[in-house]
């Protein structure tokens, strides 16, 4: 089997529950304290094939894991994650059976942020390491991991908006 092309991950609703805590403030005639927070990440992920085909669709899937947030002025910060991502897609074969592509990662981006008032911009490099890929049809289940890139590299995109009570909202996407 052909390597697998790499995937499109739009990640619809990123809930990001941050809980506060404050590492660090500049000296009080700062008009913006350093802030840093660490917290949960849950999400829904869309993942598609770059290379897609018209007989190719989308798969839905879920990423958890966990994000930091350091805030160097009112205006930037830099955030990294870590997280669990069920991604893949679906395709149907010459024989017209349909077959669903499992991928498996686990993700660390590091992005730059810019600041907005609650709206946020975001932007850097992801890896992803692959740890599992299997397909699924009618006539079984495969591991095609051996057939795939264990490396995933790509630049995520994406907005966003912080509420009042901490918890935030991602619309993103990773271009490979």
């Amino acid at each position: 089997m052909k390597k697998i092309s790499r995937n499109l991950i739009l990640i619809l609703l990123g809930f990001i529950c941050v809980m506060n805590v404050y590492a660090q403030e500049t000296a009080k005639t700062s008009s913006t304290p350093q802030h840093f927070s660490l917290g949960p990440k849950i999400g829904l992920n869309i993942a598609s094939a770059t290379k897609a085909s018209d007989n190719m669709s989308s798969k839905t899937g879920f990423c958890i894991g966990a994000t930091a947030e350091f805030k160097i002025s009112s205006e930037f910060g830099l955030a990294a994650e870590l997280f669990y991502s069920q991604q893949g897609y679906t395709f149907e074969n010459n024989a017209r059976r349909e077959i669903k592509v499992h991928l498996d990662y686990i993700n660390l981006p590091v992005m730059g942020v810019l600041y907005f008032g609650n709206f946020n911009v975001k932007g850097g490099l992801q890896a992803g390491l692959l740890f599992s890929a299997t397909t699924q049809s009618d006539v079984g289940n495969l591991n095609i991991k051996r057939d795939c890139n264990s490396l995933n590299i790509g630049m995520p995109l994406g907005v966003g908006y912080s509420f009042s009570n901490g918890v935030n909202i991602d619309l993103r996407a990773l271009l490979n």
